[in-house]
């Protein structure tokens, strides 16, 4: 439920969360499926879930003050835990896609300098959404899905999933914005008339709060 300024809450009688936090049991699950290949890769090459290896999930459809209170202290606490397992060796990182946003929130605004150089050795970004997602303006304002998404939620009108992802901090968070005090003309909405033609305005970077 949106309570507003970023702000979300569970409804009554709803708790959700994410299992088996630092393990890699989740990595199956059809839509975070890229990362079983490279688990798999990592464990034959000799990597021990629980000891070098960990993941780190975390619920998208929250945004960032939710990952500042809750998802970011655990992940410092695993990233410390595995560097002491380890006999203090620094740890790389790997991300995907809105990783990219979630790990550069968490490395310029959570944790600092000295932390980093301590506990930090790399961080590996697979097409890291570093300023959002151009797809993320049609899904929210259509209700547009992923195809494989869209397969699991084919139940749902696309208004009604319209709704419920305008609720979550996350997908607003991933809609690209202009560089701070700079102008951006690149287009990410060529919005058209009711008549079919090219309307004669479009959207870029600049007009996202619009």
């Amino acid at each position: 439920e949106y309570l507003g300024d970023g702000d979300v809450r569970n409804p009554d009688g709803v708790e959700t969360r994410v299992l088996d936090y630092g393990s890699i049991a989740g990595v199956a699950a059809p839509l975070v499926a890229p990362w079983k290949p490279l688990t798999d890769a990592l464990k034959a090459e000799g990597y021990t879930v629980g000891t070098d290896l960990f993941a780190a999930p975390y619920d998208f459809r929250r945004g960032p003050k939710q990952f500042m209170e809750f998802d970011y202290p655990r992940l410092q606490s695993l990233i410390e835990n595995a560097s002491a397992a380890n006999g203090g060796a620094r740890v790389v990182l790997c991300s995907i896609s809105m990783g990219g946003s979630f790990g550069h929130l968490f490395l310029t605004r959570f944790v600092d300098a000295a932390w980093k150089l301590r506990y930090i050795d790399s961080w590996i970004s697979l097409s890291g959404t570093f300023n959002g997602a151009p797809q993320m303006v049609e899904q929210l304002t259509s209700g547009t899905l992923y195809a494989d998404v869209r397969a699991v939620l084919s139940y749902l009108d696309k208004n009604d999933i319209r709704e419920f992802m305008l609720n979550w901090p996350g997908n607003v968070w991933m809609v690209p914005q202009a560089s701070a005090g700079s102008a951006d003309d690149r287009v990410i909405v060529r919005a058209v008339s009711s008549s079919g033609g090219q309307d004669a305005r479009n959207f870029t970077l600049s007009d996202v709060h619009e």
